[in-house]
């Protein structure tokens, strides 16, 4: 999909989307609960995590804002079960623990199907933590077979948090206590929060050790309350919130929760720092990346640090990003860990720009189009998390149109 962007402010008031890395949790406690999700977006990523749990038994009904769980049935020993993960990194690494501890002792084989980007960013940390299980490449998607058995396990979560989440959420349901020693410091700790918190409300008990080791207690069922609803996405809020950073732009965005677990909740302090400093840490706030780099062009330059993880995202993140922002006559210096960008002279862009497949970037350059006009092709990636953007910008006064 081709939009063409007119200068245009945006003012208003707009609702937060639900946050997606709460959404996963959420189903996956609700489908072991027999529970409900509301406010739930009918995005790409979610409905692979609903397909998913669908395929492992879990009866589901969902309209796109609201998944009601029943019972499961049981994973036919032998049988190969396809689990439709789509672009979605976090089903996928959520999914495989899962689905092999609710496997039974003569394991079914489970097909991860999805992109070929996907499945390019792999699962290599899980391959080496969980030595029992059989993981290859096929021509449809990663073959995995096996049974996630409780014991000691030693996980490298230095390039996701998610796959330490994958084996928090899992390792519960298995018959006896586990342990999981952390290789090194784990990245984004703020979304092991939010499964922690998300964990809580299910009656499911953890304990770290020292920052490096977590101990699971075995034979725990999930509790969550019958019904639970999913807050504010302060990530793609972000996305909204550089709006008022562009000229005669004023957006107030609500359903946010401000003792949020979620870590880009400092999302505004991280752009004031940006734009008074001229330069920021994302170490932490990944997912920050793309919008940054956009304030950092909106406002003349600025140098981003801890970026060497955008490389493993939906796109690669620091290369496709500076070469859209080039076309607006950003210069940038890109190195291992950080980019610095200069702005002194922006126009419109020189050519329509690419969206990479990548919802972020899609979302982190809409924004420099409506200031400077110009077109974006691929647009409709927004729909892997944030199926509505295009309608909410149409509410706060955005003018495009659509080829």
């Amino acid at each position: 999909m081709k939009l063409t962007f007119r200068k245009s402010s945006a003012v208003g008031t707009v609702q937060a989307p639900p946050s997606k890395s709460c959404a996963h949790r959420l189903l996956i406690a609700a489908a072991l609960s027999c529970g409900r999700v509301e406010g739930l977006a009918p995005s790409q990523d979610i409905l692979a995590t609903v397909d998913c749990l669908r395929a492992l038994g879990f009866e589901c009904s969902y309209d796109g804002t609201c998944a009601q769980f029943g019972r499961r049935r049981d994973i036919v020993p032998g049988r190969r079960i396809v689990l439709p993960c789509r672009e979605s990194g976090s089903t996928m690494r959520f999914i495989i623990p899962l689905a092999l501890a609710l496997a039974h002792a003569d394991a079914a084989e489970f097909l991860i199907a999805g992109s070929d980007r996907l499945l390019e960013r792999g699962i290599a940390p899980y391959v080496r933590a969980l030595p029992s299980v059989s993981f290859s490449r096929t021509a449809h998607g990663i073959l995995v077979s096996g049974r996630l058995e409780p014991g000691d396990f030693s996980l490298d979560a230095s390039t996701s948090s998610q796959y330490l989440t994958g084996l928090m959420m899992a390792l519960p349901l298995c018959g006896k206590d586990s342990c999981i020693r952390l290789e090194s410091e784990p990245v984004s700790r703020a979304y092991l929060d939010i499964t922690a918190d998300v964990l809580s409300q299910a009656g499911v008990r953890l304990q770290w050790q020292n920052g490096r080791q977590l101990l699971i207690p075995g034979g725990q069922r999930y509790s969550l309350p019958a019904t639970v609803r999913v807050e504010g996405d302060w990530t793609n809020a972000a996305y909204l919130e550089i709006y008022n950073y562009t000229s005669g732009s004023k957006v107030c965005i609500t359903g946010l929760r401000d003792n949020s677990a979620q870590g880009d909740r400092v999302c505004r302090s991280l752009m004031t720092q940006l734009v008074t400093d001229g330069q920021v840490d994302i170490s932490e706030n990944i997912d920050l990346g793309p919008v940054l780099f956009a304030l950092a062009a909106l406002k003349g330059g600025g140098r981003i640090t801890g970026t060497r993880r955008l490389a493993i995202k939906e796109s690669d993140r620091v290369k496709d990003m500076v070469t859209e922002l080039e076309a607006f006559g950003v210069v940038a210096r890109v190195q291992e860990n950080e980019v610095e960008i200069s702005a002194t002279s922006l126009h419109a862009p020189s050519r329509t720009l690419d969206g990479h497949n990548d919802h972020r970037l899609v979302m982190a350059l809409v924004p420099l189009l409506t200031v400077f006009t110009g077109s974006i092709d691929g647009a409709q990636a927004v729909s892997k998390s944030f199926p509505d953007y295009f309608e909410k910008l149409t509410e706060l006064g955005i003018a495009y149109d659509r080829e």
